[in-house]
């Protein structure tokens, strides 16, 4: 076996000769089976891999993808990133399925994975803290990462399982990129950044994060350094997400939070500045006295929304903003801008005080930019604390070239967010990420609406299918063109499963909708003894059902919030037979096989909030265009909602189960076939004596 790549042909080949009938890997791996789905997409990945090519790969459930592009990506002989949606995801791919492919290909030492700055372990924040004598972190947490830093290899805190995530004590002890001393660090060569960026530059594939991702190219796009070592193609699992993650990364968003945490900072740091710690301090304490003043003012500007949720990200119009608010965000500017020359005059007395001057001018930057109507849109830059938790970035400057219209919106969560969001990120894409590399493959469970790619393809910015490279209106970067694959699910849905799409309820906008909602999932879950994800496109309507039927259904009955995403997973199975009210994130991600999943009830269909700034504003600019927004943009947005949360039901060949759609739109209205044809090719039903029959029939197979 070769691995340096070579003609299409070729490559395409040697991912036959492994993942093809009677194969390497169905010899070497137990469990392993052909599947031509599988085949067809590794073969697809491998033309675009060889021949320079972009691709865009639906995958159904169960196909295999995650093989389906690593073997060809391993054979190729470029340097691959393989971004997926979230860190759960890249632990998967890094310690399972490349740690299996191990025993059938050369992976060690030509892998590596890289996460974001704060998810690895700060050395020389550690040995500050314990010599600080802080009680602000228990001296037990501080053991166990003490104990922990003598063993790791990695540094990485997934390794930690007693000390979750969201504990308080991370926060102490990793950096983002503002924080981090770099080479001038003392533990610059034992820090874990630094050797797992030495890893990545010596593997020919490395897994990442799609925000680490956006967060490398909004560096490079400055051509000021690098997050990710360079690489020549990159795939995109999870690319359902990748419009929404380049929106937040191409955007930018100030918070609150980031101010305070600057004040906070710089007031802490103030003794090292010697004779003149008073007055850095002082200077601080004006920036934190000025912003929440700035905030108040911009949560009161913000266009209100009719019943939107507390805290609601909100359109903001900063021309139409009067000369109290210039002046307010004037001192602002002005109290960060004496801060940051103050820092500046004394960067030299310690290196925390550099880090903070560079912060400083950034977090001045960013406002500015945001405040400043008409402002051309940045590329990703770090700051955010929500941000830091994912992504990665150098000490550097970045611009986005670019002109795409810039949405200005306030957030009133936490403690208050104003930003700006591109209009559209295809422009962007095709400008740092098709223009940057020889090959980009995006793939996903979810990726045709009403069985087409054409939605998708505009969203990332890709010309339409069978058309050569375009440009919009003559203007802008050329658009790339992408070639494309759908393979369908090895599972059987016409036996497997059963789509439920009830007429008899009221309308969703009608009074008495939650009432009749919490009455049918009763009725359901009598039928399926529980053994139910149930899944709400809003909060509301989640609180609404579980008050009113709760206490009435059998077995245990969880709900988000309760406790953490990963332990609600598990004590769903657990607790089997068990139902979980849920919203937001269980709608994509959950993978639970088996008899403990086996019916999943939706309560409407996910239609995104019309009063959201970004998305009113391209529903705007596409109905300014002459085209059909709702058909075009909403419709295929929802679709691709409704196939996620259906997908969570069948996870494997032997799962049956019922999807109940409680929404009649789906059958009642013109655009109900959009979403009926985006779904898996399940029977259906209106009745649900048909579910009590066909559960009757899952429990006899299930008993021989």
């Amino acid at each position: 076996m070769t691995l340096g790549g070579g003609s299409g042909a070729a490559l395409e080949a040697e991912v036959e000769a492994l993942l093809g009938p009677g194969g390497r890997l169905e010899a070497a791996l137990p469990g392993f089976v052909f599947r031509a789905p599988q085949l067809a997409m590794a073969r697809a990945v491998a033309r675009a891999l060889a021949t320079d090519g972009h691709l865009l790969v639906e995958a159904g459930t169960g196909t295999g993808k995650t093989f389906a592009y690593l073997v060809p990506a391993l054979l190729s002989g470029k340097r691959v990133v393989v971004s997926t949606g979230t860190r759960v995801l890249q632990d998967q791919i890094f310690d399972k399925d490349l740690d299996a492919l191990a025993d059938v290909l050369p992976v060690e030492g030509r892998v590596a994975v890289l996460k974001g700055r704060t998810n690895y372990l700060c050395l020389h924040r550690l040995d500050a803290l314990a010599e600080s004598g802080s009680t602000a972190v228990p001296r037990e947490s501080l053991t166990t990462l003490a104990a922990w830093a003598e063993t790791t290899r990695t540094g990485d805190q997934a390794e930690v399982r007693e000390l979750p995530e969201t504990h308080p004590v991370w926060r102490e002890v990793t950096v983002g990129a503002e924080q981090c001393l770099g080479g001038r660090c003392p533990e610059f060569d034992r820090c874990f950044i630094t050797l797992a960026r030495r890893r990545a530059m010596a593997a020919d594939l490395v897994v990442v994060n799609h925000h680490l991702l956006f967060a490398d190219l909004g560096v490079k796009s400055g051509a000021f350094g690098e997050v990710i070592p360079h690489y020549d193609a990159v795939v995109l699992d999870e690319a359902h997400l990748v419009e929404e993650i380049a929106t937040a990364f191409f955007g930018v968003r100030v918070s609150g939070y980031r101010i305070r945490d600057l004040g906070i900072d710089v007031r802490k740091e103030a003794p090292a500045a010697g004779d003149d710690a008073a007055r850095l301090a002082a200077d601080a304490q004006r920036v934190l006295d000025r912003y929440p003043s700035l905030f108040a003012r911009l949560g009161a500007a913000a266009e209100p929304q009719a019943g939107e949720a507390e805290g609601a990200r909100r359109p903001l119009r900063i021309e139409a903003l009067g000369p109290a608010f210039r002046d307010e965000a004037e001192r602002l500017t002005d109290a960060l801008g004496v801060l940051g020359a103050a820092l500046t005059a004394r960067q030299e007395r310690s290196e925390e005080l550099a880090h903070l001057a560079r912060r400083c001018e950034a977090l001045t930057a960013d406002l500015e930019r945001v405040l400043t109507p008409d402002a051309a849109p940045s590329a990703p830059r770090e700051g955010d604390a929500a941000a830091e938790r994912e992504a990665a970035s150098a000490d550097t400057e970045t611009q986005v070239t670019t002109e795409t219209p810039l949405i200005r919106w306030y957030e009133g969560r936490g403690g208050g967010a104003v930003g700006a969001s591109p209009l559209a990120v295809g422009p962007l894409l095709n400008e740092h990420l098709y223009g940057r590399v020889r090959s980009a493959v995006f793939t996903s469970a979810t990726l045709t609406t009403g069985g087409d790619t054409a939605y998708i393809r505009e969203r990332l910015g890709f010309a339409p299918a069978e058309a050569g490279p375009v440009s919009d209106d003559g203007e802008g970067p050329e658009r790339a063109r992408a070639d494309e694959c759908v393979v369908g699910s090895p599972f059987d849905y016409a036996h497997q499963a059963l789509l439920y799409l009830p007429e008899h309820l009221p309308s969703p906008k009608a009074p008495g909708y939650a009432d009749a909602v919490a009455d049918e999932i009763q009725a359901l879950m009598a039928v399926t003894g529980g053994r139910a994800l149930l899944l709400f496109t809003s909060y509301r309507m989640m609180e609404s059902a579980y008050e009113r039927c709760a206490s009435d259904l059998p077995g245990t009955v969880l709900k988000q919030g309760e406790m953490s995403r990963s332990r609600l997973l598990e004590a769903f199975v657990a607790e089997s037979p068990a139902i979980l009210f849920a919203t937001g994130s269980f709608w994509q991600g959950v993978d639970v096989p088996g008899e403990a999943l086996s019916c999943v009830v939706i309560d409407r269909l996910p239609f995104a909030a019309p009063d959201d700034p970004i998305l009113a504003a391209r529903v705007r600019a596409l109905e300014r265009a002459g085209r059909p927004a709702f058909m075009e943009f909403q419709v295929p947005m929802a679709a691709l909602a409704l196939k996620q949360g259906v997908g969570r039901l069948i996870r494997s060949v032997t799962d049956r189960g019922v999807v109940a759609v409680l929404d009649h739109r789906i059958t009642r209205m013109g655009y109900g076939k959009v979403f009926l044809d985006s779904l898996p090719p399940m029977p259906r039903t209106k009745e649900r004596r048909d579910v009590e029959v066909f559960f009757l029939k899952a429990r006899k197979v299930a008993g021989g």
